[in-house]
């Protein structure tokens, strides 16, 4: 770990060392070379790597006067009690465009703290918070940060235990956003309430070209609601409404959207979500053959 520290104070440019569990004492050293104003180190993934609340800290530390880093992965560790620190860290680095933090154990007040560093970045593009049981408190912090920021064009909330609550909110900051492009909601419990009211603003607003709600209680219903959308929303490029027991009652609608739908290039539906008679009604389904549809 001393032989690479020095390499990495210097010329190396990415270091992936996820999987490897380097542990706080790791951490420690690299934080070390990070440090170093002669660094040239892009990008840094430490994805599942053993560290936990002493070697974040070290991290936090060389984050906030690091000045090469754009992309950070730290997802899979325990940082949950350093992550003011590096929240404040990485608030103050005025390079990094991509934050990797799922599964973190971040949770609402996590959410919160990011939350801040996200309103006030300009750098940010992506950030990544799958996994960390933010609910719908943390998504609320999120919703006022996407208010305010123009950055940001990507952002997961994959698996956080976002309800129809939280989901309103994010819909709400869109309209005022304008700038978001992909949208990872996926894995929560929000149902055709939550998804009704993000539908509710891609009708009217938004610049969404990538939209992720699989696995999130919808039924037959939400895929109504998706049909309205798809009938204006001239932005949406990708759609994965998978893992949902959506049914076939409303796959005719889905066929009159596509009709007129331009932009929808994917959409993804589950198999089993469908059921038999479902999968029957949509090979027969004009647009089925267009290879805009794809079961999973």
């Amino acid at each position: 770990m001393a032989a690479l520290s020095k390499i990495v104070a210097t010329s190396l440019v990415t270091l992936n060392l996820s999987y490897n569990m380097i542990g706080d004492s790791g951490a420690q050293k690299l934080a070390t070379a990070i440090s170093n104003p002669n660094t040239m180190l892009r990008d840094l993934f430490l994805d599942t790597a053993a560290i936990k609340h002493y070697g974040a800290s070290f991290l936090a530390a060389a984050f906030a006067v690091n000045r090469s880093l754009e992309n950070i992965n730290l997802s899979g560790n325990l940082i949950s009690q350093s992550c003011k620190r590096i929240a404040f860290a990485i608030m103050r680095n005025v390079k990094l465009k991509n934050v990797q933090l799922g599964d973190a154990h971040l949770e609402s007040i996590g959410a919160e703290h990011f939350s801040r560093f996200m309103e006030s970045s300009t750098s940010l593009t992506s950030i990544d918070l799958f996994g960390n049981g933010i609910t719908d408190s943390g998504c609320f912090a999120i919703a006022n940060a996407l208010t305010v920021n123009r950055s940001i064009k990507r952002i997961c909330l994959k698996r956080n235990n976002i309800g129809d609550e939280g989901i309103g909110a994010i819909s709400s900051s869109l309209v005022a956003n304008g700038c978001l492009e992909s949208l990872d909601v996926g894995g929560n419990y929000f149902g055709d309430v939550g998804l009704k009211r993000l539908g509710t603003v891609l009708t009217i607003s938004g610049a969404l070209k990538e939209l992720d709600v699989s696995d999130s209680k919808l039924t037959s219903a939400s895929l109504t609601t998706m049909s309205d959308v798809l009938r204006t929303n001239d932005k949406l490029v990708v759609l994965n409404m998978s893992e949902n027991k959506i049914g076939s009652v409303e796959l005719q609608g889905l066929n009159h959207a596509l009709e007129v739908n331009d932009s929808l290039e994917v959409l993804y539906l589950s198999a089993d979500g469908l059921g038999q008679d479902g999968l029957d009604e949509l090979m027969q389904l004009e647009n089925f053959w267009d290879s805009r549809i794809i079961c999973i």
